[in-house]
């Protein structure tokens, strides 16, 4: 076997370890509410820490939780009706078609932003990480034990992110807002 497929095997093999004995559990206590490191305390299976983090960061961004790029809502507001047809044959069949909404006169597709109607909110954590490490641990400090577990769980790129509206990240934000330095 060639070095280039046995890297290539054990990267497989690895990953499929990884699915079969961690993934799925990982994601079930973060639902749970642990943290990285009461994750990493639970697995049977041996899993660093830093595989937990991005395995939650992955997680949040599948289930679209923390989204890279800003939201963008297809259908909002627009208010859809039903139109009988009939074709050449006689049979009848309903064809779904947009009405009214801020553009219909658009081909029928409305883009919103999504914060307008308050389910996402730009964040940018790991800007302020980098950008200022003394602020940012000052800040850290005055959060719950469990949103501040929450950040530095989370490996928090260098550019903003948009995350959906919920009370932690509502309360985050709001204590984060009280920080004089």
């Amino acid at each position: 076997m060639s070095t280039d497929n046995r890297k290539t095997f054990n990267n497989a093999l690895k990953n499929f370890t990884f699915d079969m004995a961690s993934r799925g559990a990982i994601r079930h206590l973060f639902d749970l509410g642990l943290t990285a490191g009461e994750i990493h305390d639970e697995l049977t299976f041996p899993t660093p820490v830093e595989a937990i983090r991005n395995e939650l960061w992955n997680y949040l961004t599948e289930s679209k939780i923390i989204l890279a790029e800003k939201p963008v809502s297809e259908d909002a507001g627009l208010r859809y009706e039903f139109i009988k047809e009939t074709n050449e044959y006689g049979k009848q069949s309903f064809r779904r078609v947009a009405v009214g909404g801020p553009s219909a006169s658009e081909n029928g597709h409305a883009k919103h932003n999504c914060s307008a109607n308050n389910s996402y909110i730009p964040v940018d954590f790991g800007r302020e990480k980098y950008k200022d490490p003394e602020a940012y641990k000052n800040k850290l400090s005055l959060l719950k034990k469990e949103d501040k577990a929450y950040l530095e769980d989370l490996p928090w790129p260098l550019q903003t992110v948009w995350h959906i509206k919920n009370d932690r990240i509502l309360r985050i934000l709001d204590t984060w807002k009280t920080f004089d330095p």
